[in-house]
This record gives C-alpha cells, structure tokens and sequence, in this order.
C-alpha cells in the first residue's frame, strides 16, 4: 500500500507544475486557421505547413495560465511562449444564461507579449481557432432571438 502512494505521488509530482498547476486540456490550432498574432512572424526556414500549434490550458494552484507551444514534426519545441487567459467576458455572461445550449462555440481570451487574441473551440474536439470580436458577437445574436 505504501508504494502505491509514493507511485501516485510520484504522478501527481511529475504531471504538476508547481508554479502552472496540472495541465486541463491541449489543442492544436487547426489547418485552416490563421497563426495567433504571438508566434509571427515564424522563425526563418519555417512556413505554416511546416509547424504544429498547440495551446494548453492549466488548473492553476494560484492563478491561470496558458502556454502556447509550436513545434515542428517530430516534436521539436520551435517557441514556447506564457500568457494568461479566461473566457470572453461578453461571450461568458450569454453563455451563463443557458450554459447547456450555449457551451459551444465557446470563446477566450488570451493576452501574451502584451496582445490579446480571441481563441474559439468549435465544438467539442481537439482543435482550436484564432477568431476575432465579430465572430464572438455573431455567435451571440445568431443563438438568441431576434438578437436580444
């Protein structure tokens, strides 16, 4: 029984940044969607086909945080830049309403370096947008009736 705790706590250690707190959820920016402000431009001999954008999301024991990681196949880490975020506060007040029909799209904000872009899931799946206020604004007045 004691070594399945210090294995357990050995996990919990490892998967923990003590100052990020445990990684929530990770997406990849999708294809189609252009690169966050943040990572341009890319690092000389690199074009977009050529990297792999991923956001991770942390539990934070203190405070949030998001990391944005562009790698290269094979894993090779390119950037890795640190910044704070939290839901769109407009697209949050809707959503609260109706939670259960309004979950997705579902948008955050993300300030890092300074400058701040809006990030959309979709729905759910492992994929991520760089979106813009328009796009927050069209989701609400298109989900409520005559756009109240």
């Amino acid at each position: 029984m004691k070594s399945l705790f210090i294995v357990i706590s050995a996990l919990l250690v490892t998967a923990c940044s003590p100052y990020r707190g445990f990684i929530e959820s990770e997406f990849t920016l999708a294809d189609e969607s252009p690169l966050p402000v943040w990572l341009e431009p890319l690092p000389d001999g690199y074009s977009r086909d050529d990297v792999k954008v991923i956001i991770q999301y942390y539990s934070p024991p203190w405070n949030v945080d998001d990391t944005v990681v562009m790698v290269k196949t094979g894993f090779r880490t390119l950037e890795k830049k640190t910044g704070d975020g939290e839901y769109h506060p407009e697209y949050l007040k809707w959503a609260k309403e109706d939670w259960a029909n309004r979950r997705y799209p579902a948008y955050y904000t993300v300030t890092i370096d300074g400058t701040t872009e809006i990030i959309e899931h979709k729905k759910m799946e492992p994929l991520f947008y760089v979106s813009d206020e328009g796009e927050v604004l069209k989701t609400m007045d298109a989900a409520t009736p005559n756009g109240t």
